[in-house]
C-alpha cells in the first residue's frame, strides 16, 4: 500500500488504490455472504423444528394404519366404491375442516397462520383415531405451539371453548327434536327457547375467547 505524508501534521496516511479497494470490497462481500448463509441456515432449522413433529406423527400413524389394515380388502373396497359419493364426501369434509380452521383461528385471535391451523386440525383428528379420551386435542395444542409463537397453555383454552361449542350444537339438535319425539305440547316454543339460550352461551364463549383474559 502506498504511503503519503499529510501536509499539515506530517503523519503517514494510507492511500487507497483501486486494487486495495477491490480487495476490501471482496472481503466485505465474503463476510456478508457468510452472515447471510448463517441466518438462512437458522431460518431453515427453525422451519424444520416447526413442521417436523407433526410430519413424524402423521407418518407413524399412517404406517400404523397400513400395518393393521387388510390392504387387499381396502383396495377392493376402493375399486367397488361409488366415486361420485366419495368425491362429495371428500369435498364436504374439506369444506368442514376449512370452516373449523377459520373458527379456531378466530378463537386464537389470528395469532397463528391459517395454514398451520388447518393442518394441525387434521393432525389432531388423526391422533383422535388412535388415542383414547380424545387426547388428540391435547396433541393438537402441542403441535400448534411448535408451529407458532403461542404457548401450549394459551392454545388449550381455545380448544376447550371449541369443544364446548360442539357440545352446544349437539344439545340444540337433541333438545329441539326431543319435544317432537315425545309429542309434548308447545314443542315449537321449547325448541326456540333452547336455541336462544344456547346461542347466548355461544356469544359469551366467543367474547371470552376474543378478550385478553382466558378462560383457564
Amino acid at each position: 500500500m502506498k504511503i503519503a505524508r499529510h501536509a499539515l501534521h506530517g503523519r503517514a496516511t494510507p492511500i487507497f488504490t483501486v486494487e486495495n479497494l477491490r480487495k476490501r470490497c471482496s472481503i466485505i462481500n465474503t463476510t456478508n455472504l457468510s452472515a447471510l448463509g448463517v441466518l438462512r441456515g437458522k431460518e431453515i432449522m427453525k422451519d424444520v423444528k416447526r413442521w417436523l413433529p407433526g410430519a413424524l406423527i402423521s407418518i407413524l400413524l399412517i404406517a400404523a394404519i397400513l400395518y393393521f389394515v387388510d390392504l387387499g380388502a381396502m383396495l377392493d373396497a376402493i375399486r367397488n366404491a361409488n366415486y361420485a359419493l366419495l368425491g362429495i364426501a371428500f369435498a364436504t369434509g374439506f369444506v368442514w375442516m376449512a370452516l373449523r380452521a377459520q373458527v379456531w383461528r378466530t378463537l386464537l385471535r389470528n395469532r397463528a397462520s391459517y395454514q398451520d391451523v388447518f393442518f394441525t386440525i387434521g393432525e389432531g383428528y388423526l391422533l383422535n383415531n388412535f388415542l383414547p379420551f380424545r387426547l388428540g386435542e391435547i396433541g393438537r395444542a402441542f403441535l400448534l405451539s411448535r408451529k407458532s409463537d403461542m404457548k401450549f397453555m394459551e392454545i388449550l383454552p381455545t380448544i376447550v371453548i371449541e369443544r364446548a361449542m360442539d357440545l352446544g350444537y349437539s344439545a340444540i339438535i337433541l333438545l329441539a327434536a326431543l319435544p317432537f319425539v315425545v309429542g309434548a305440547e308447545g314443542a315449537g316454543q321449547i325448541g326456540i327457547i333452547v336455541g336462544i339460550v344456547v346461542l347466548i352461551g355461544f356469544v359469551i364463549l366467543y367474547l371470552l375467547a376474543r378478550s385478553n383474559q382466558w378462560a383457564l
